[in-house]
């Protein structure tokens, strides 16, 4: 990228920083926790531990018994929904729809593999006597509650997932079968959003999949669409919507994928931002690396599609 392409970026990058507010601090990395550990169809899976700048966060790691060693390996962030009761485990092929479980898919195609549970899911819910007693802890309302616990706090909970994502990836490293030179990320929808901010935010991610993540952010403002509570950002429009966030990744290796006709994140919107990117991975002399794949259907990611990212981002990261 010539001079004048990372001045701008730079200045997407601190813009954003500005609208997520104060950041939890960073933890000293530290090796993850194994609770438990078992193999199912030639796939190591191990139930980790991580230590987080909130929290302790709860992630299933994957690698394939034949897998060479240090791997390639993806962070996969699991989708929305409102289905607060899986994450992790929908994604490492444990329970729910296959078509979910790219974690799992990862893994099969030679990668090693995290698949955390973001802030409100799963594990990382309160314990459910919790949720029983008071409606706050339960749900989606438990999700607006730590949404709006940390825009009190001058925070936000866009700016904790980032935070969440950068501690794992320092976790990563210290695994022996970990390539910290080739770190990745993926993800359907709302793992999509995440995967675009981290990249963002973490020079340490080389390339990414995001499938059906993001549409421009004034579209569903002004067709009433109603998203999870971590894409609202404080002061987000007008100049910081996604036509300006994703080009500022460019020259990362970044795959989009997108339905035509995905209701909740409109394709005008999805094609705005395409073509903005376009034109900042050509500035950046790297056209070829970024791969807008669209697609006749709905708020999935095809399995044919994942299988040739998948193939694409093994390439890219060598």
């Amino acid at each position: 990228m010539n001079r004048d392409g990372v001045l701008a970026a730079e200045k997407v990058r601190d813009a954003l920083l500005a609208r997520l507010g104060s950041l939890p601090s960073p933890v000293t990395p530290a090796a993850a926790r194994v609770e438990k550990r078992f193999a199912i169809g030639g796939v190591i899976y191990e139930r980790w531990r991580l230590r987080g700048p909130r929290d302790d966060i709860p992630a299933w790691f994957l690698v394939g018994e034949q897998t060479p060693a240090p791997a390639p390996t993806v962070i996969a962030l699991h989708p929305h929904g409102r289905q607060f009761e899986v994450g992790k485990s929908q994604v490492a092929g444990l329970i729910g729809e296959p078509s979910r479980g790219y974690g799992l898919a990862a893994a099969k195609a030679g990668f090693a593999v995290l698949v955390p549970d973001l802030p409100g899911f799963e594990e990382r819910r309160p314990p459910l006597a919790a949720r029983k007693a008071n409606y706050a802890l339960s749900g989606e309302a438990y999700e607006k509650l730590l949404a709006m616990t940390a825009l009190v706090r001058g925070e936000t909970l866009q700016g904790w997932m980032i935070a969440d994502i950068s501690a794992m990836a320092g976790c990563l490293v210290l695994d022996q079968r970990v390539d910290g030179e080739r770190l990745a990320l993926i993800g359907q929808s709302y793992g999509g959003q995440q995967a675009l901010f981290a990249m963002l935010f973490d020079p340490r991610f080389r390339a990414g999949i995001c499938s059906c993540g993001f549409s421009l952010v004034r579209l569903l403002v002004e067709r009433s669409i109603l998203h999870n509570f971590a894409l609202y950002l404080p002061g987000m429009l007008p100049d910081l919507d996604f036509d300006v966030l994703v080009p500022a990744i460019a020259p990362h290796p970044l795959t989009i994928i997108a339905g035509r006709q995905d209701q909740i994140f409109p394709f005008d919107g999805v094609e705005a931002v395409g073509n903005k990117a376009r034109e900042a991975w050509t500035k950046a002399n790297a056209p070829d690396a970024l791969r807008l794949r669209y697609f006749d259907g709905g708020h999935d990611l095809p399995p044919a599609m994942l299988a040739e990212s998948l193939d694409w981002l093994g390439k890219v990261l060598g």
